[in-house]
């Protein structure tokens, strides 16, 4: 390992430890199952949002996990990949926070109608709702956290098959010579590994807060939510 290396290692090992930190308890949140006639009396829109941030926990799980392990295996590109819709859950999962934490009752056909976007949206299914638009759920996490979409734009150079996400990657040119040398580094290693883990650790950080609120937000939600029903069989 050269000095580079040790460098690289020793800058990233902080974020290494918080995203493995943040996986260990993501996956022990992780519930084994839900049962619909706990999360409300009557309202059955408490369990679809429940259904839903409990299939994004598992999802992040999943994706955060191959990711720290693409990271691991020096594989940036799919570790890119991966943390991009690592990014893209947790982004959804906020949009769940921000729709749940902040009803206050009376609109229950709205608000059925965005739960079935979130849980049962589809792009090529006639049969199912619109699904939600990632982007507009990025674009309000980052009102948050103001760097959130610069730093997914940078992430998506590498999704797509653009330079970052090529011969950037799997090439080192030579000028002179006008040939390449391929090489899973390839060129700019440090930047690459930069982007992923701190990305990756960063939004791993946010979801079990989101979480944890959103299930402290429940039995209030749960209450407005069999309050408008009841008001609508009235």
């Amino acid at each position: 390992m050269d000095n580079d290396d040790v460098a690289l290692k020793w800058d990233h090992e902080a974020s290494r430890a918080s995203a493995g930190a943040a996986l260990a308890q993501i996956a022990a949140a992780r519930p084994q199952a839900l049962d619909a006639r706990r999360t409300a009396r009557r309202s059955k829109l408490p369990f679809k949002a429940t259904l839903y941030s409990d299939s994004l926990l598992w999802r992040i799980e999943e994706l955060g996990r191959s990711a720290l392990d693409a990271y691991d295996r020096d594989d940036h590109v799919a570790g890119i990949v991966l943390t991009r819709a690592t990014i893209e859950t947790v982004a959804a999962l906020n949009s769940l926070h921000r729709l749940v934490t902040r009803y206050e009752g009376g609109d229950i056909e709205t608000l059925d109608a965005t739960l079935m976007s979130m849980l049962m949206g589809s792009r090529v299914r006639d049969d199912r709702p619109d699904a939600i638009n990632i982007l507009n759920a990025v674009d309000r996490l980052t009102k948050t956290l103001p760097a959130f979409r610069a730093l997914y734009d940078q992430l998506s150079e590498y999704a797509h098959p653009n330079d970052a996400g090529t011969a950037s990657s799997f090439a080192v040119l030579d000028i002179v010579r006008l040939g390449a040398t391929f090489t899973p580094r390839g060129e700019q290693y440090a930047r690459r590994a930069w982007l992923l883990i701190e990305c990756l650790a960063t939004s791993l950080m946010l979801v079990m807060p989101l979480y944890a609120e959103l299930s402290t937000a429940a039995p209030n939600f749960a209450r407005l939510c069999d309050s408008d029903v009841a008001d609508d069989d009235a």
